[in-house]
């Protein structure tokens, strides 16, 4: 899924948009559901 969405994005720009996007989205997610993820795993994000 990753993989054929970088490939989406063509251009070194857009490209470098599409990770920040990600990074923003992965951060969000490990922030909001850090206690969570703790209590379903047992590890420390």
């Amino acid at each position: 899924m990753l993989h054929s969405l970088l490939l989406a994005c063509r251009t070194a720009g857009t490209r470098r948009r599409c990770l920040d996007m990600l990074r923003a989205f992965h951060t969000f997610v490990r922030l909001r559901y850090a206690t969570e993820i703790r209590a379903l795993y047992g590890t420390v994000t």
